[in-house]
């Protein structure tokens, strides 16, 4: 039987990708394609009152993940092909950490830029390259959530390769 512990950790894990990675292909999906629709100050200060709200649910999940990544590791994995790039599970597991790595750090980077951009001192063109960037690294982080998530169901049926 499996202990209340293991689902609880499994449960946050999924909980906290489902809440990052839905909340960021939402706001792509369904809202940035709506704001062309608003005047150009509105869709600013939408803009910026959003990700200003979802910036700390953000690194509240990836916290989440990352401390219930390793968990599942530790406390699930039984034997050292886990960690092993040799075996179908080893080497899916190693490309998903390293995409999470890639995420996290694209997280971070867009935490700057969105604080740069949603600053005082940011003039009107400076505004217009910075949100072109978050644009950008926005949509590469739903990418690779996307894989991400594909790569954890993956990981349940023994790897992918």
């Amino acid at each position: 039987m499996v202990e209340l512990t293991s689902i609880v950790v499994g449960w946050l894990h999924v909980f906290s990708a489902v809440v990052w990675v839905g909340g960021s292909t939402y706001f792509e999906a369904v809202i940035r394609p709506n704001l062309k629709k608003a005047k150009n100050g509105e869709i600013m200060s939408f803009v910026r009152d959003l990700q200003a709200r979802f910036i700390p649910i953000a690194w509240v999940t990836v916290i989440l993940l990352v401390f219930t990544g390793f968990t599942r590791i530790f406390v699930d994995g039984n034997d050292a092909s886990v960690f092993s790039p040799k075996f179908p599970y080893g080497l899916t597991l190693t490309i998903k950490m390293t995409l999470v790595f890639i995420m996290v750090a694209i997280t971070l980077v867009l935490t700057l830029l969105i604080r740069k951009y949603t600053s005082e001192t940011a003039d009107s063109s400076q505004s217009s390259s910075i949100y072109s960037r978050i644009v950008l690294f926005e949509r590469i982080n739903v990418f690779l959530g996307i894989v991400i998530i594909f790569l954890a169901v993956a990981l349940r049926y023994g790897g992918l390769f």
